[in-house]
């Protein structure tokens, strides 16, 4: 369908009064294959580039400008700024600079025994009543004594 044929048919359809389902179907389709073919946005571009475009031969207003400063530039801490956390560390030693490695809690992270949630979700359990699987926690609230089919049959 050539662009002249895709713009009658749409005033067509526009210029009704009435649409039906099948109308509204056949201007939705008509769109979306549009939307595909990428012929909106080839115009589009056409009709924005070189001179045409509002912005042509102008310097955006927000170039240049200087960006929100977070805090207070140029004003000095106060006096004992920073000593309760000093306070809190001394003592406390720096075992990166020490040379110390952190104990590695992977492995006992990724224990099956300690990750029981997630051997939950996995497991799957089928509903008597309606033959539905679904893993544990969705069993429980929603079949077994719970099913909706329980007292149909």
């Amino acid at each position: 369908m050539n662009k002249k044929d895709f713009d009658k048919m749409m005033r067509d359809l526009q210029s009704s009064k009435k649409h039906n389902v099948s109308d509204k179907k056949i201007i939705g389709n008509a769109r979306q294959a549009e939307k595909l073919t990428g012929r909106k946005r080839a115009d589009q571009s056409a009709r924005m580039s070189g001179e045409k475009n509002s912005m042509a031969g102008k310097e955006h207003p927000n170039k240049g400008k200087a960006l929100p400063q977070i805090g207070r530039p140029g004003v000095a801490k106060p006096e004992g700024f920073g000593d309760k956390i000093s306070k809190a560390r001394k003592g406390v030693p720096n075992l990166k600079a020490l040379g110390v490695e952190r104990p590695d809690h992977s492995a006992a992270m990724k224990d099956p025994a300690r990750n029981k949630g997630a051997q939950t979700m996995r497991e799957t359990m089928t509903c008597p009543h309606c033959g539905n699987t679904a893993n544990v926690p969705n069993y429980k609230r929603w079949h077994g004594d719970n099913c909706k089919i329980k007292g149909v049959k």
